[in-house]
């Protein structure tokens, strides 16, 4: 289990934002970023674990510890699932 709680990120607005105004995540809390195949963490203040999945749920890439001014994307990927490093 990734998370127990999801953070939706699922209109433009949210999307554009994600985790940038956040310093850190409780345990247990993941961002959930969709439609998209590719994220950036320019002005992110935390590391974080990506996952990439296709519609069916299926993961299609990872990247662990993924610090600030990084970008990445998935073939295929449909949303993003973002977590605490």
């Amino acid at each position: 289990m990734v998370a127990t709680e999801l953070l939706p990120a699922f209109d433009s607005e949210a999307r554009r934002t994600g985790l940038l105004k956040h310093h850190s995540l409780p345990e247990g809390t993941a961002m959930l970023i969709a439609p998209t195949n590719a994220i950036h963490t320019f002005f992110m203040k935390f590391a974080i674990d990506v996952a990439f999945v296709r519609k069916d749920g299926h993961i299609v890439k990872i990247r662990a510890a993924m610090p600030a001014w990084r970008m990445a994307a998935a073939w295929g990927g449909y949303a993003v699932v973002e977590e605490s490093h």
